[in-house]
């Protein structure tokens, strides 16, 4: 795994100097903190398309919002380092942070594509974004353009359709592994479901003040422990800089 720099440098070139073309997939967020479940599905991802790697791009904080993530641009960035540091496959990229705020995704898309001319980029969301992802700044030339991968959520399933974007049922193809696959779009039906919130992960740690792991629940998560939830390092990085409590 290495982290990609917003800026084109000479690293990342000699990363990808043995393969000039590469699908890669574009799985954007506030990672406040990652968490497990962002990992696994970016591996789902990975395993289950043609895609070749997978950037997970932290998206920075918007200065004109008052609600934002609670961790720094850098920590956001250094925990996602930390929870994929050993995962083939995934990178982590902080592209985002030289483009202006708020940066859309199909900007951040088209400047990608700019940069890495090389490379085919694809769009990596979950279904609650996809239930309202008419709603997006150029929709249809994302889909278009870039295509759209989508995974479910707990509460939303992947071919949820209540965006309005018409997806003609017999230009379809159905998989053995429940992919669902149409022009430009792939739902990821049997992707797993990950009943992990990093809002609820944050509540916790403040709540309980950073206790030992093995002392720490998450109610929600089916009594799962915070080791469940985060990668070790990413625990750890989060005492030592007493985040969230």
């Amino acid at each position: 795994m290495a982290s990609l720099s917003a800026k084109k440098d000479e690293d990342y070139k000699l990363l990808n100097n043995s393969k000039l073309f590469m699908k890669i997939g574009v799985f954007g967020g506030s990672f406040d903190p990652i968490h497990n479940g962002h990992i696994i599905l970016a591996q789902y991802a990975l395993e289950h398309t043609d895609l070749e790697q997978l950037w997970l791009m932290v998206s920075p904080r918007n200065p004109l919002k008052d609600h934002g993530p609670l961790a720094t641009d850098e920590q956001r960035l250094e925990m996602a380092r930390l929870a994929v540091a050993d995962i083939p496959g995934i990178e982590v990229s902080d592209f985002e942070f030289n483009l202006p705020r708020p940066s859309y995704t199909y900007l951040t898309l088209s400047e990608l594509q700019k940069a890495y001319p090389e490379h085919k980029f694809s769009l990596l969301i979950g279904g609650d974004n996809w239930a309202n992802f008419r709603l997006w700044r150029n929709p249809d030339e994302i889909i278009s353009r870039f295509g759209v991968i989508v995974y479910p959520r707990p509460d939303i399933k992947a071919n949820e359709t209540e965006n309005k974007i018409q997806i003609p049922e017999n230009g379809q193809q159905k998989t053995d592994d429940g992919r669902r696959i149409t022009d430009n779009i792939i739902f990821l039906e049997n992707a797993p479901l990950m009943p992990i919130s990093a809002t609820q992960i944050r509540s916790l740690l403040s709540s309980d003040n950073l206790l030992s792991i093995n002392d720490n629940k998450l109610a929600d998560f089916d009594n799962s422990s915070l080791e469940y939830a985060l990668h070790p390092s990413v625990l750890e990085y989060i005492r030592n800089n007493s985040l969230y409590a």
